[in-house]
């Protein structure tokens, strides 16, 4: 692709009237001269050419290495810069194949090129010639000539190491931070907006950070620049370190910086997750003190963040959102983030606060089990489901579905789902102790598909049942779906651990998820429960009740018991009767209720209508 292709350019990379602008023009003058002085000399080879004296002084004083070649690239021959280039000598050369040397062609491609050449055209390519001291870029022009009836390509190769050393500098002055060697604005917008047109094609989001030193200018009006430069150098480290590896981090000037986290996340409300925890990071990090010249200097941050990417909305944009953010944060007392979407924020900000929480609430002991009674047709407790609850610090009960999926998707439902474990069966050792109701066979606990996926939870469970003296036919264990689905064998290896214990095992919310024949057949479950989903409402003929009748005659065939999950009414209950289901858990019967309240419920038989 780069054969062929005349390297030459009327227009300039870089005319501004500055000194990158100078140097710019200057190095062109020179390059231009020197083509001249080239042309000229391919000219005088080509009317010598013909001659039957083919001038070898000619060659040998030229300053390019000049390489005659036949068009198959063998090296006829070579004038005395071409030996002292690759440093071998025209003994060693001749006969050789110039392919040898290229590192960018094979000897197949330069063949196919020569013979395409004719004689009355200059084509002009870059290569590099390999060499024992390492690779020379060149510049390689390449001419057809004929010389007694017989066609040879003429190649005039000019060393371009300065040249490709000035196009570096030009490139690193256009596009990157001097001081910190970050990108900087020019080149930060242009992969932002390739971000955008990407994102808009696979519908996913990313994030702009937008950065700024609080108080930096104090430190650096009294301590000098020179100690201001020091600690930006440590941010660009600093902020590297803790970045992901696709994640661009630039410098615009002073003490902003800004960051781009490409395809952060599916929805937006995953990108502004991943978003706020990256930024919480960052404000822990960079309020780290510095160490400069044997004293310890502080510095907090202050971080705007925009999502992109949005209809109709452009790289520039996002760059002023996120900035517009910024200085909301800074007017909120700065060491902060905050969202240009304000709604956004509002969420993050609530999460961040349960994960906190989450982290000490188990220490605390602000967690709670609760447990909601679940009843046969004939008003009998067949057993109960422990369901947590969280009595925040201020004073608030919790539910569960405020917190639980904040605990999954940050890895906290491990041990928040091996304290429930071990609550769970303490609370039934002393159950046990007490004396249950002959009715009364086992009590639920819901296991996360993470903490089930833990390699020592079958042994966890049963150091547990050992610790409390609990039958493990008491201990009933709800598993979901998808979990079934994404770790079938894994699952099937546990559960029959685990059932050899008598450890039972339920489907919580059956129907919800990618319901599959092959777990039900094949793994060794013992209850499906109907999601409240298709419970609510039901009415006789409905399409809920016709899902809750083939659910029903699945377990039946399978030899598997139904429980009913969210009766809240009697006509509910009618309806599941009618339809085969006579095990219920829901307000109709008993809310979830403290254990002492649970306990009092147990030995007192209920009435229902």
């Amino acid at each position: 692709g780069q054969l062929g292709k005349d390297k030459q350019s009327e227009n300039l990379p870089y005319s501004s009237s500055d000194e990158l602008g100078a140097l710019v023009k200057d190095f062109s003058e020179l390059w231009r001269d020197r083509q001249e002085k080239n042309l000229q000399l391919n000219a005088s080879v080509a009317e010598l050419s013909r001659s039957e004296h083919f001038s070898r002084s000619l060659m040998d004083n030229a300053g390019d290495a000049m390489f005659l070649c036949d068009l198959e690239s063998r090296i006829i021959r070579v004038n005395n810069e071409a030996e002292k280039v690759l440093g071998k000598s025209d003994e060693h050369l001749i006969e050789g194949m110039l392919s040898n040397y290229s590192q960018q062609f094979s000897g197949q491609t330069l063949t196919a090129f020569y013979n395409m050449l004719s004689s009355d055209e200059v084509s002009t390519y870059e290569d590099g010639f390999i060499t024992d001291h390492g690779v020379i870029p060149v510049e390689v022009r390449a001419n057809r000539i004929n010389l007694d009836d017989t066609d040879y390509i003429l190649l005039t190769a000019r060393d371009i190491t300065l040249r490709k050393e000035a196009e570096k500098q030009i490139h690193e002055l256009a596009y990157f931070d001097p001081l910190t060697k970050l990108p900087n604005r020019r080149l930060f917008t242009d992969r932002l907006t390739s971000a955008i047109d990407l994102h808009r094609e696979n519908g996913s989001y990313g994030v702009v950070l937008y950065l700024d030193l609080d108080r930096f200018k104090t430190i650096n009006d009294s301590l000098g620049h020179g100690i201001g430069d020091e600690i930006l150098c440590l941010v660009s480290k600093r902020l590297q370190n803790v970045l992901p590896a696709k994640a661009t981090c630039a410098r615009f000037g002073g003490d902003e910086f800004v960051l781009m986290l490409p395809e952060s996340a599916e929805t937006e409300e995953q990108c502004a997750e991943h978003a706020a925890h990256l930024s919480e990071s960052i404000l822990s990090v960079l309020a780290m003190p510095y160490e400069i010249e044997g004293q310890q200097l502080y510095s907090s941050t202050s971080i705007g963040l925009a999502i992109f990417p949005e209809e109709g909305v452009h790289s520039e944009d996002i760059l002023r959102q996120a900035d517009t953010a910024l200085y909301r944060a800074k007017s909120l007392g700065r060491n902060g983030f905050q969202f240009f979407d304000q709604e956004m924020q509002s969420s993050a900000q609530e999460r961040l606060l349960i994960e906190k929480g989450l982290h000490q609430a188990v220490d605390n002991g602000e967690f709670e089990l609760w447990f909601q009674p679940q009843y046969s047709s004939n008003l009998e407790m067949l057993g109960a489901e422990s369901l947590i609850r969280w009595n925040h610090p201020d004073g608030k009960v919790v539910m569960p579905g405020s917190f639980i999926q904040v605990a999954e998707e940050s890895g906290q439902i491990v041990e928040i789902g091996n304290w429930i474990l071990e609550e769970a069966i303490e609370k039934l050792s002393g159950w046990i102790n007490k004396g249950l109701p002959d009715s009364f066979s086992r009590l639920a606990v819901n296991i996360s598909p993470m903490q089930f996926m833990q390699v020592d939870f079958v042994s966890k469970v049963f150091r547990t049942l050992e610790r409390w003296n609990v039958p493990g036919s008491m201990l009933e264990l709800e598993i979901t779906e998808n979990m079934l689905l994404h770790n079938f064998e894994v699952a099937q290896n546990k559960m029959s651990l685990l059932k050899q214990r008598g450890i039972t095992f339920a489907i919580d919310d059956f129907g919800t998820g990618y319901s599959s024949l092959k777990y039900l057949q094949h793994l060794p479950l013992d209850i499906l429960k109907i999601d409240r989903s298709f419970v609510t409402d039901i009415r006789s003929g409905s399409e809920d009740a016709a899902i809750v009748e083939v659910i029903i005659a699945t377990a039946e065939k399978l030899n598997l018991s139904v429980i009913a999950e969210g009766v809240e009414t009697v006509e509910e209950r009618d309806v599941l009767c009618k339809l085969g289901c006579h095990c219920y858990q829901g307000y109709f019967y008993s809310k979830p209720l403290r254990e002492e309240d649970f306990l009092t419920q147990l030995t007192h038989p209920i009435t229902v209508e």
